[in-house]
């Protein structure tokens, strides 16, 4: 796992000091000068040891520094795809505000219940540096687990299909374990190649004469609608299907843009492989010959949107995106949406 490490720092003679270890005091100030971040940190030692270990050199001084993942080390692990999330939800959540709202803040908004963990929340074991994955299923009942597994595993009345989609996608939770940030584009172009349903009612002279309607008030009214409805909407009848059908997918692709952002990729970001997600999201399209300046008219939204549904990638990356804008709306409620000026000035004004 590669991630990215959010810390204290400070100076010594001229030279930035990562504080990183345990036993290490948070800072007096929490400011964009007191806390910094560094890329491509990896962990060390082994599953119990809970350090990561960055060999990056640089300006945030992050070479050949280890990070501890104890409670008590002011240091936080953020994996790198959900960082670009991050970053794309949230332009406002700056590293120092991130920091502020895990360590520095006595508030019931803040501290370790900020983050909805869903079903990784059963993984912790209090008592010990391991996860107990099998916990996924949604309970810290032992008993519980084990029987919730045995009857997710069972083969004597399922086929092997069966068992792998109550265990990925049903009771077993381990959706949560997929990365947020591979878009079902093979999922769409398969879903393409069938054969579109098309209804085989007309109207007749006795139907409404709502039918009678120009395409551009379907056209308008399909606009306000979710995906999935307006393709209810073309399956009502033939008229109705042909007066949508053509203009479907940038219907879709615009309502995905204003209501539902975190199916698109985000970025670039001029951070270590701050492009990822875009770069990843113009290869995989260019396989099917969808490139160019105008490749989003090629894009066959609807299909897209419907494989997202059905995408264990995107029901994580969801997961993620909601937890960044929660932690938006807290850190704005706070007053901690000062992007750049140095909170530490503003907190020795008041104490003045």
């Amino acid at each position: 796992m590669e991630g990215t490490a959010v810390q204290r720092r400070g100076h010594a003679q001229g030279k930035i000091i990562l504080h990183a270890g345990s036993d290490d005091a948070k800072p007096t100030y929490i400011t964009p000068d007191t806390i910094t971040i560094v890329y491509n940190v990896r962990p060390i030692g082994g599953p119990l040891s809970g350090l990561y270990h960055s060999e990056d050199a640089g300006a945030n001084g992050g070479d050949g520094v280890t990070y501890s993942l104890a409670d008590c080390a002011p240091t936080m692990i953020i994996t790198h795809s959900s960082y670009i999330i991050l970053k794309g939800a949230s332009p406002i959540l700056h590293p120092h505000i991130i920091y502020e709202l895990k360590f520095g803040r006595e508030d019931e908004r803040c501290g370790k219940g900020v983050i909805d963990h869903g079903p990784l929340e059963y993984t912790r074991l209090y008592s010990s540096s391991r996860a107990m994955w099998p916990g996924l299923c949604a309970t810290n009942d032992l008993a519980e687990i084990r029987k919730i597994w045995k009857d997710i595993l069972d083969g004597s009345n399922k086929t092997d299909d069966m068992i792998l989609a109550d265990a990925w996608k049903g009771r077993g939770n381990m959706w949560i374990l997929v990365r947020p940030d591979r878009f079902p584009i093979r999922e769409t172009m398969a879903a393409v190649s069938t054969k579109p349903h098309i209804p085989e009612i007309s109207p007749d002279n006795s139907s409404p004469q709502t039918f009678d309607l120009p395409a551009d008030i379907f056209l308008v009214l399909s606009s306000f609608l979710r995906p999935r409805d307006t393709q209810a909407l073309m399956s009502t009848c033939k008229l109705i299907y042909y007066k949508i059908h053509n203009h479907v997918h940038r219907i879709v692709h615009t309502y995905i843009k204003v209501h539902e952002p975190w199916f698109l990729p985000v970025g670039p970001f001029n951070i270590p492989k701050g492009d990822e997600e875009v770069q990843w999201w113009y290869e995989q399209w260019e396989k099917y010959d969808i490139k160019g300046d105008n490749m989003d008219l090629k894009i066959p939204w609807l299909q897209y949107r419907r494989a997202c549904s059905h995408s264990m990638s995107m029901w994580n990356r969801i997961r993620i995106w909601r937890n960044v804008k929660k932690l938006e709306t807290i850190a704005e409620e706070l007053g901690l949406n000062v992007t750049q000026q140095t909170l530490g000035t503003l907190l020795n004004d008041q104490d003045q």
